[in-house]
């Protein structure tokens, strides 16, 4: 038959090599991602390690017993307990890498301060510090043109471009993971190579703090932590709505699903955060009470009217906390 003939002669013995082939390269294509699976991974593993290294480092040994780095779900890496963890216990303390002592602009002034920072860290710091996450979003795509442009006039080198973006990439990593230096950033802001490491949650169970005469972040755990359990700190203002926390919380690249986020108590937690919302800007503002009631609140979630109830207002906002587990172990630890 015709379809049994279509496959002799020369033509066919040619199309049984090719068929032959095939399958050979795809072994070979196979074999090289394979190679290249095993290069990632032992890299990976190398940088963790590097990490963990420069965490005792900074920390110090008794401190960072309390605690190891691991893969969070979703999160990437973080820090977990290594053993429990006993509320009010100073978890960590350490200096920053680098430390800015005005707002991390889009600019090239602060890219050359950042920039010489970085590149005067020992090796294993500057690893540590490279290997942090990077929002892509951090800095404005028109500023990156402006920076690049003034930056390139500046160096006189055969990798010019290559130079430029690394200062960049350095800005990028800053401005992800920076944290003000005290209060509302009066010392400037710094990167930790700890620190760095936390997740966020809206129900945290640890706080940060910096201590201006030490130079030095602080974290403290704020309730009993368990064993096995991630250490948590907040990235933003817990006294917002939920719809609030989401859109702050996207300058980091990630919608948080936590428990009060994303758990089964979640709709309570998100009337409760309202009601806390509503009382903390009648607090700021009583003497706009009215006003802001008026223009913000809905039935369901009235401000309280009146200034000589302030008490009572902080009364069942402290009330709320607690429900919320934002009060140090409801006292009772």
């Amino acid at each position: 038959m015709k379809g049994n003939n279509a496959r002799e002669g020369p033509s066919a013995s040619h199309s049984s090599i090719e068929d032959i082939d095939e399958p050979a390269e795809s072994v070979a294509a196979l074999s090289e991602d394979v190679g290249k699976l095993a290069m990632q991974k032992t890299q990976e593993a190398q940088d963790e390690k590097t990490i963990r290294e420069q965490i005792v480092l900074a920390v110090g040994n008794e401190s960072a017993a309390l605690f190891e780095l691991r893969h969070a779900v979703d999160k990437g890496h973080g820090l977990f307990a290594a053993k429990d963890i006993k509320r009010g216990t100073c978890i960590f303390k350490e200096a920053p890498l680098v430390l800015i002592t005005r707002e991390a602009s889009d600019n090239p002034e602060t890219v050359f301060n950042i920039s010489q920072q970085v590149s005067k860290l020992p090796q294993g710091q500057r690893r540590a510090y490279r290997l942090l996450h990077t929002e892509v979003d951090s800095i404005d795509p028109s500023a990156v043109r402006i920076i690049r442009n003034a930056l390139a006039r500046n160096i006189n080198h055969v990798d010019t471009n290559a130079i430029v973006q690394r200062k960049i990439d350095d800005l990028a990593i800053f401005k992800t993971n920076c944290v003000q230096a005290g209060m509302g950033g009066q010392y400037g802001h710094a990167v930790f190579l700890t620190y760095s490491r936390l997740n966020h949650s809206c129900s945290p169970n640890a706080h940060h703090a910096y201590n201006e005469r030490e130079g030095l972040e602080m974290l403290h755990a704020v309730r009993n932590i368990t064993s096995g359990e991630e250490i948590t700190v907040s990235y933003i203002n817990l006294l917002r709505t939920s719809s609030q926390r989401a859109a702050e919380l996207q300058q980091w690249g990630f919608a948080c699903a936590c428990e009060c986020c994303k758990g089964s108590g979640a709709p309570a937690s998100k009337a409760r955060r309202r009601r806390m919302f509503d009382i903390d800007q009648a607090i700021a503002f009583d003497e706009c009470a009215n006003l802001l009631m008026r223009a913000f609140s809905q039935p369901k979630y009235t401000l309280p009217q009146h200034i000589t109830g302030k008490l009572a207002w902080v009364e069942e906002l402290v009330m709320l906390c607690g429900e919320e587990g934002l009060l140090v172990d409801q006292m009772n630890a």
